[in-house]
């Protein structure tokens, strides 16, 4: 049975330890709430005309801003919305900040979801997952710098989002996390691609994403995951304050024109890796232990998976 909303926010009230990432992997659970009448949106978007920047807020903060389809299909609307803004001039914005609201920047993937996957064939939920990565990483489509102000943890789906904008700005508190292995899947999202492209293709890449690791945001800066700690409560004040120099102190042509060089340099691959993370998540889906990481996290044990060669 998948955690409800109180267990994913106790877990965070839990002392953290690398030594106890297996524990601390409950942040990437998330559930499917009780239906309302009206749903509120899921991704909002608003503009500064005076700073000329605008923030994408993802607004489930009841499921810590679990990633789900649902919602990436908001998303990808959204940013599709911002683009023709931009490209119309309907709005004058030179820099986007990415967020969550509540206590969380994103627990990741909604796993009742992914849990349901077991039994569809291979080749459709690789599909299925590839769509659902490009469904968020479309952000970096947009022609201008963004900015993802952790407020909280980002773990999973939700941390590879995080690195996938141009800066990451971290709260105190943030989590940044990719224990996709003590699941049982394979990385997705893009993190096997953009985490040895913030910190480099090194040894302790290796052993974060293959051990299933959650970081500390001090930890997450030393290794150059992201750019910096700021004070608890200041991160989206702070990364507005970095947005504005954009928009306002830096010529809107050549930081454009930069950002185009950097994404032009940092995506070779990108394509390649998404294929690559969907087809393997989708084997891991079609595994009789498929769903075994999940209730471990929950009793807070260890996964008792199967060998490699069973079914």
């Amino acid at each position: 049975m998948l955690s409800n909303t109180k267990t994913i926010t106790n877990i965070f009230r839990h002392k953290f330890s690398n030594n106890s990432a297996i524990v601390h992997f409950q942040a990437y659970l998330s559930t499917t709430t009780k239906p309302q009448t009206k749903s509120p949106p899921l991704v909002l978007l608003s503009h500064n005309h005076d700073a000329k920047t605008s923030t994408i807020t993802l607004n489930a903060p009841e499921t810590l801003n679990a990633l789900t389809v649902a919602m990436g299909h908001q998303f990808q609307s959204t940013i599709q919305t911002l683009t023709n803004q931009i490209q119309t001039s309907a709005i004058q914005t030179n820099c986007l900040i990415l967020t969550g609201s509540g206590k969380a920047f994103s627990s990741g993937g909604d796993l009742k979801w992914l849990k349901s996957l077991r039994n569809e064939p291979h080749h459709v939920n690789a599909e299925r997952m590839y769509n659902f990565y490009k469904s968020f990483l479309c952000v970096r489509t947009l022609p201008i710098p963004v900015i993802a102000a952790v407020n909280g943890p980002a773990v999973g789906a939700g941390a590879c989002l995080a690195l996938s904008a141009d800066v990451t700005i971290l709260s105190p508190d943030a989590k940044v996390g990719f224990p996709f292995s003590t699941l049982g899947i394979h990385a997705g999202m893009g993190g096997s691609h953009f985490l040895p492209l913030r910190m480099g293709r090194n040894h302790r890449c290796n052993e974060i994403l293959l051990r299933g690791e959650i970081l500390t945001s001090g930890e997450a800066v030393a290794l150059g995951v992201a750019g910096r700690v700021v004070e608890d409560g200041c991160v989206l004040e702070e990364a507005e304050r970095v947005a504005r120099d954009m928009s306002l102190g830096a010529s809107s042509l050549a930081v454009r024109g930069m950002i185009r060089t950097l994404r032009t340099r940092e995506d070779e691959g990108l394509e390649v890796a998404l294929r690559r993370e969907a087809d393997q998540q989708a084997f891991c889906y079609g595994r009789n232990d498929w769903g075994e990481g999940i209730d471990a996290v929950l009793e807070r044990r260890r996964g008792n998976f199967g060998d490699f060669y069973e079914r």
